[in-house]
C-alpha cells in the first residue's frame, strides 16, 4: 500500500475560491514582478515570524546563496555545515565560492550536533549553517554562543521548517539570516519555486534587497554586483492565501505524526524524539 506524502491537487481544490481570486487580481493588475503582492508577503511573513525585514527571492536555494553573499563570503572561506541535508544546501555554499566542511548530527534529532562543531572550526571558518530538519529546529543556543566567540555568521536553513519554534523564538529569527524555501512540496509551498530570507539585521536586508534585484540601489543604477532572484507576483499572492493557514496545518501534521508514533512504539521500531525547546512542525519517522 502506497501512502502519499502529499495531494497538491486536493490542496488546491480545498483552496479553489480564494486562490484563484488571488491570482486572477495579479493577472488584472498586469504587474508580476516586485508588486504589492511581495510587499504584502514580505510584511506578513515578517510579523508571523516576528523579524524586522523579509525578502522575497527566487528560491531556498539562493535564499542561502544570497544569504552567504551578504556576510561576505567569498573564494576559499569555510561553512560549517551537514551532510545529512539535501543538496541545495551544498550548491548555496560551492555558488558563493566556498568550501562546506561537515559537522555531524544528533542521532536523535538527526540534526547538526553542536558539541562537535568547535573542533571543526579554523582560520578559514566563515559561517555556520544549521540545517532545521523535518521541522524540527537545530539547538541553536550553543551554536549562537559559538559564532559569537568566534566572530562567525549563523544563517539558517529553515526550507523544512517554516513555523516551527525553538526556545520560544521562530526559525529563521536567531541566527544572522533565516533562508526559506516554498517549493510546493513544502509546508508553506508555493505553486512553482520561491524563497525568502529573514533577518533582523537593517544592512543585511539592504544588502540582500540589492542583490536579488542586479545589484540595483535604483533602476539602472547598480552599485554592488548581484543576480536575478525574485520572487514573484502569482507565487507572492497563493503564499499569502496560504499563510494563514500554516498553523493549523503544522498541527494536522504533528497528529499523524502522533499516531504513527503510538503505532510504531510498541512493535520496538525507533521513533523521532522531540526537544523540550523545540515546537516541531512535522516529523520523518526512520526504522532501523
Amino acid at each position: 500500500m502506497k501512502i502519499p506524502f502529499g495531494n497538491l491537487k486536493r490542496q488546491y481544490q480545498n483552496l479553489k475560491e480564494s486562490l484563484d481570486i488571488a491570482t486572477q487580481k495579479v493577472y488584472d493588475s498586469g504587474w508580476f514582478i516586485l508588486g504589492k503582492e511581495l510587499q504584502e508577503f514580505e510584511t506578513n511573513f515578517a510579523n508571523y515570524c516576528g523579524a524586522n525585514y523579509a525578502i522575497g527571492v527566487g528560491s531556498g536555494t539562493e535564499a542561502l546563496h544570497l544569504s552567504l553573499v551578504a556576510c561576505g563570503i567569498k573564494q576559499g572561506d569555510e561553512i560549517l555545515t551537514v551532510s545529512n541535508t539535501c543538496v541545495p544546501t551544498l550548491s548555496a555554499v560551492t555558488f558563493a565560492g566556498a568550501l562546506p566542511v561537515f559537522v555531524d548530527i544528533n542521532e536523535h534529532s538527526y540534526t547538526m550536533n553542536p558539541s562537535l562543531i568547535e573542533s571543526r572550526i579554523t582560520d578559514k571558518t566563515k559561517a555556520i549553517i544549521p540545517v532545521h530538519l523535518y521541522g524540527q529546529c537545530v539547538d541553536m543556543k550553543p551554536i549562537l554562543d559559538l559564532a559569537n566567540k568566534y566572530n562567525l555568521a549563523v544563517i539558517e536553513d529553515c526550507a523544512q521548517a517554516a513555523g516551527a519554534k525553538y526556545d520560544g523564538k521562530m526559525a529563521g529569527t536567531m541566527g544572522n539570516l533565516g533562508a526559506f524555501s516554498f517549493y510546493p512540496s513544502k509546508n508553506l509551498g508555493a505553486f512553482g519555486d520561491g524563497g525568502l530570507i529573514l533577518t533582523n539585521d537593517s544592512k543585511l536586508a539592504e544588502t540582500v534587497v540589492k542583490l536579488r534585484n542586479y545589484g540595483q540601489d535604483q533602476r539602472y543604477y547598480h552599485s554592488i554586483k548581484g543576480f536575478n532572484s525574485r520572487l514573484d507576483e502569482i507565487q507572492a499572492a497563493i503564499l499569502n492565501v496560504k499563510l494563514p493557514l500554516l498553523d493549523g496545518w503544522n498541527q494536522q501534521r504533528r497528529a499523524i505524526a502522533k499516531r504513527y508514533t503510538e503505532a510504531f512504539t510498541p512493535l520496538g521500531l525507533i521513533c523521532p524524539t522531540e526537544a523540550v525547546n523545540c515546537d516541531h512542525t512535522y516529523h520523518l519517522y526512520v526504522i532501523r
